[in-house]
C-alpha cells in the first residue's frame, strides 16, 4: 500500500565561533500549506501578546494570522535564518517574517496590467477570493534585519561617510564560513520575480553580509533593495550600508534580467543610506 506521508526535508545547520562573533545559518523546508498542530493553534487566546503567539503557533498559523497580506509569496523559508551574534548579546539576525512585516498590505504600489493577471492566475487559492483591499504584491520590502536588543538599548546607530572597503573584500582570503539563504521567492504569477536572499562571508580579517531583495516586473522594472554588513577584526563598530537601485526593463538587455549581480551593478542608484 503506497505510504501517505510526505518527506519534510531536515534542517540543515551551520555555525561558526569566530572570536567575539558567533554565525549561525538554518536552511529549512518551504512553509506547509496547512495547519501543523490545529489543537494548539486553536486554543491560543486572542488577547496573546504577539510576540507569544509566534511561540505557540506552528508555522502556518504564524504567518497566516499574524501578518495581514492576503496572500503569501508562492515560497517562503519560516524556519530559515541567518544570525550574527556579538558576546555582549548583541545580535543581528535576519528571517523571512520580519522581512515580509514590512510588506504594504494595504495599498498596491505596482499599478500596472500585471496586477489584475496575477490576480486572475490565483483565482482558485484559498483566500484570494475574498481579498478586498489590495496589498502590494510584489513583496517589496525595506527590512535590513533584526537587532536585538533594540537600539538605543545595546548598541549606537549614526550616520556616516565612511564606506566599505570593496577593495580588502575582492582579496583572495580563506572563507572561514559561507552560507547563502533564500527567505522568500515569488514568480509573480509568471510576470517576473521577487526574491530576498542573504549571504555571508567570514574571513580571518573581517566579515560581509549581504541581503538582497531582488524584484523584476516584466515589461515594466527591476529593483534592487540591498543591506550590506561589514565589520573589521578588532574593529569597535560595523558598517552598515542600505541601498535601492532601480531601471526600466526597456534600459537592460534581456539576457541580464535574469542576472542579478549584474544588474545590480548596473542599475542607477534611487537611494543610499550609510550608518
Amino acid at each position: 500500500m503506497a505510504s501517505n506521508k510526505v518527506a519534510i526535508q531536515e534542517p540543515i545547520n551551520e555555525s561558526l565561533e569566530y572570536g567575539a562573533w558567533r554565525f549561525s545559518s538554518q536552511k529549512c523546508h518551504i512553509l506547509n500549506s496547512k495547519c501543523t498542530n490545529q489543537t494548539q493553534c486553536q486554543s491560543v487566546p486572542e488577547a496573546t501578546p504577539e510576540i507569544e503567539k509566534r511561540k505557540l503557533y506552528c508555522d502556518h498559523c504564524t504567518f497566516l494570522k499574524l501578518l495581514e497580506l492576503p496572500e503569501l509569496p508562492e515560497m517562503c523559508f519560516p524556519q530559515s535564518y541567518l544570525v550574527v551574534e556579538h558576546c555582549t548579546g548583541v545580535k543581528i539576525s535576519f528571517s523571512a517574517f520580519d522581512a515580509l512585516q514590512l510588506v504594504d498590505a494595504h495599498n498596491d504600489k505596482m499599478k500596472v496590467q500585471m496586477a489584475d493577471k496575477w490576480k486572475a492566475e490565483r483565482s482558485n487559492t484559498e483566500g484570494v477570493g475574498q481579498v478586498v483591499h489590495p496589498f502590494d504584491w510584489t513583496y517589496t520590502t525595506e527590512y535590513s534585519g533584526t537587532i536585538e536588543p533594540s537600539p538605543p538599548h545595546a548598541i549606537k546607530i549614526e550616520a556616516t561617510k565612511e564606506r566599505i572597503n570593496l577593495e580588502k573584500l575582492k582579496q583572495q582570503e580563506k572563507i572561514l564560513f559561507y552560507s547563502d539563504i533564500i527567505l522568500f521567492e515569488d514568480e509573480l504569477a509568471d510576470n517576473g520575480v521577487s526574491i530576498l536572499r542573504v549571504k555571508i562571508r567570514v574571513m580571518s580579517s573581517c566579515f560581509f553580509v549581504l541581503l538582497r531583495q531582488f524584484l523584476r516586473v516584466d515589461g515594466v522594472l527591476i529593483r534592487v533593495n540591498e543591506t550590506r554588513y561589514y565589520h573589521e577584526k578588532d574593529s569597535p563598530y560595523i558598517l552598515r550600508e542600505t541601498s535601492t537601485k532601480e531601471g526600466a526593463t526597456k534600459d537592460l538587455h534581456p539576457t541580464l534580467h535574469t542576472q542579478q549581480d549584474e544588474v545590480a551593478r548596473l542599475l542607477p542608484i534611487k537611494s543610499l543610506k550609510r550608518e
